[in-house]
């Protein structure tokens, strides 16, 4: 009954002319990004790159954020990190600047204007990007004479039937956990108190206030894994100097910030952690929701409305995203956990992916619902 709905919204779907034309486009768009993601760049040598990816955790973890674009060292290596990393910024400097505050809360236009500031942050951010893998690659040696762009050859590995069992049961509970820790809420009950205006009534309503386990999403892991992988990769640098001090400093850093590593594991867990509570009171101000609420007449049961609001709101929130940030961490370092304990190779799985992937289907899932109750249409879930 539930797969005949399904498939009654889906031809609705392509039904509609409008949203036809986006979904094609949108398939477009990933058909031409994975095309890129198989072309080479010219002048790289593909054994040597390979034999840089199998000897380096580091470049592994890497080659996971971007898709593994990087391994190849294609086109399109950089991924969305670049316009990711441009949209956290902005995101940042919206709380510092009051100006571009202001600027996002003008409506359509403010928000268009944003997102052009956003683009064109990514274009600085791509470069400073590329023109360092380039450098790291050319000190290893990688980047040889220029020759005619070569096809790519994917290496498939192999997997014994009983790592593969463990592999499929694993991610099945990893996708299930995603998306329970992702539509997870805890719902705060608002009342609304009765007004008379022009003879009628208004008010006296009762809904509720989602409150999200996971606020932050992903955005906790990329900064996270930012900063740790930061030592690594300065340290294979000044590896290189002719200052015995600063190379012994800097192999010393690499060892002990080895990708993979307990410290590593550690620290990283750590960071996610902390980086969810702060993201989470950067998207989620409960002073403004307490003056919202307030200003429309509503009120939390038994909590007086005002600063008391924003001090429960802010102490729910606290204790829930406890949950949600120690999910966020385990799922970082999930990789390192398969790897030691069903003995599968870290490129194999990532929680990370997973997390992104199913967070995006989600979201689609309930765009396209939204787009057919607009139009009159039964939606997937028939709410």
């Amino acid at each position: 009954m539930k797969m005949d709905k399904a498939w009654k919204s889906i031809r609705q779907i392509w039904a509609v002319p409008e949203i036809r034309r986006k979904l094609v486009f949108t398939a477009g768009l990933l058909l031409l990004y994975r095309l890129l993601a198989h072309i080479p760049v010219a002048g790289v040598d593909r054994t040597a790159l390979k034999q840089l990816f199998s000897g380096s955790q580091l470049l592994g973890l890497l080659d996971i954020f971007s898709g593994g674009t990087l391994a190849n060292f294609s086109l399109a290596a950089l991924g969305l990190g670049p316009y990711i990393n441009a949209s956290i910024i902005m995101q940042l400097l919206t709380v510092v600047f009051p100006k571009l505050e202001e600027l996002q809360k003008e409506g359509e236009y403010g928000r268009e204007l944003v997102n052009q500031y956003t683009r064109l942050l990514a274009v600085p951010i791509a470069l400073l990007q590329g023109f360092g893998m380039y450098f790291l690659l050319n000190s290893q040696g990688v980047i040889g004479s220029l020759t005619p762009p070569q096809q790519t050859a994917l290496t498939v590995e192999t997997l014994n039937p009983g790592n593969l069992i463990v592999f499929g049961v694993l991610s099945l509970i990893v996708i299930a956990a995603v998306v329970f820790m992702n539509e997870a809420s805890r719902n705060i009950v608002v009342q609304y108190a009765k007004r008379v205006r022009a003879g009628k009534i208004y008010g006296g309503q009762s809904t509720h206030l989602p409150l999200r386990i996971n606020q932050a999403g992903v955005i906790p892991i990329i900064f996270a894994v930012s900063l740790v992988l930061m030592p690594s990769m300065v340290g294979r640098f000044l590896e290189q100097v002719q200052n015995p001090q600063i190379a012994g400093a800097a192999r010393a850093a690499v060892s002990f910030m080895e990708p993979g590593g307990k410290a590593y594991n550690l620290i990283y867990f750590v960071l996610v952690v902390g980086f969810t509570y702060f993201y989470t009171a950067v998207v989620f101000n409960p002073e403004k929701i307490a003056d919202e609420l307030k200003k429309y007449g509503g009120f939390i049961p038994g909590i007086r409305p005002g600063q008391a609001t924003a001090e429960y709101l802010s102490a729910v929130l606290n204790r829930i995203t406890l949950a949600g940030a120690l999910f966020l961490g385990l799922i970082a370092i999930l990789p390192a956990i398969a790897q030691g304990f069903f003995n599968i190779p870290t490129m194999t799985i990532g929680g990370t992916g997973l997390l992104i992937v199913v967070s995006v289907v989600l979201e689609t899932t309930k765009s396209l619902q939204s787009q057919l109750l607009v139009r009159n249409y039964e939606g997937f879930l028939n709410i």
